[in-house]
C-alpha cells in the first residue's frame, strides 16, 4: 500500500491566522513542522523533498518547529502549532475527524510502502487479522467495526493504526 503525502494542519490554525495554503507558496507564510531526520533515514518525509517534487519555487523548508517522532510531528499539527508533512493513511483517520485539514490539492505518492509479511503457517487468526487490516486502510471511511479474537472478545484496532 502506498503512502501519499501531503500537507496538512488544524483548521484551527487556518482560522486564528487567516491565512491559508491553498497554493504551494502559501506555506512559506506559515511555521513548517519537520521530522528530524539527522541520518536521512526518511528523506521521502522531509520538506526539502516534498517541496523539491512539487515544484515549489525556491526554499521553503529550512526554518520551523522539528520532532524526533512522527507522531509528536502530527499532534503539534493537530494542536495548531504549524503545518506537517502528513502521510495517507496514518493521518486518514485525522482528516476524517475533523482534527486536521489538507487544502492543498497535491498529494505525491512516497517511494516507501506498507507491507504484511506472514509465514506460510499462518491460521485463520492471522488471516482475519490481515483482512481486516486491509479493510481498514483501503476504505477508511468505512465502519470496519471491532476485530473478534478468536476467544470472541472483541478488540478494536482502529486507535492503533496511526
Amino acid at each position: 500500500m502506498p503512502l501519499r503525502l501531503f500537507p496538512v494542519s488544524s483548521p484551527t490554525l487556518l482560522r486564528i491566522s487567516g491565512r491559508t495554503f491553498n497554493r504551494i507558496e502559501d506555506l512559506r507564510h506559515h511555521t513548517l513542522l519537520h521530522l528530524s531526520d539527522t541520518q536521512n533515514a526518511w528523506p521521502w518525509l522531509q520538506w526539502s523533498e516534498w517541496l523539491k517534487e512539487a515544484g515549489a519555487p525556491g526554499p521553503l523548508a529550512d526554518i520551523g518547529l522539528r520532532f524526533s517522532h512522527f507522531d509528536q510531528m502530527i499532534h503539534a499539527a493537530t494542536m495548531g502549532h504549524g503545518i506537517a508533512l502528513g502521510s495517507s493513511p496514518l493521518v486518514d483517520y485525522l482528516l476524517k475527524e475533523g482534527a486536521l485539514v489538507a487544502p492543498l490539492v497535491k498529494r505525491l505518492v512516497s517511494p516507501r510502502s506498507f507491507y504484511i509479511c506472514r509465514g506460510p503457517r499462518s491460521d485463520d487468526a492471522v488471516s482475519s487479522l490481515v483482512d481486516w487490516l486491509m479493510t481498514a486502510v483501503e476504505t477508511p471511511d468505512a465502519e470496519t467495526g471491532p476485530l473478534e479474537t478468536l476467544a470472541g472478545a472483541a478488540i478494536d484496532l482502529r486507535p492503533w493504526l496511526v
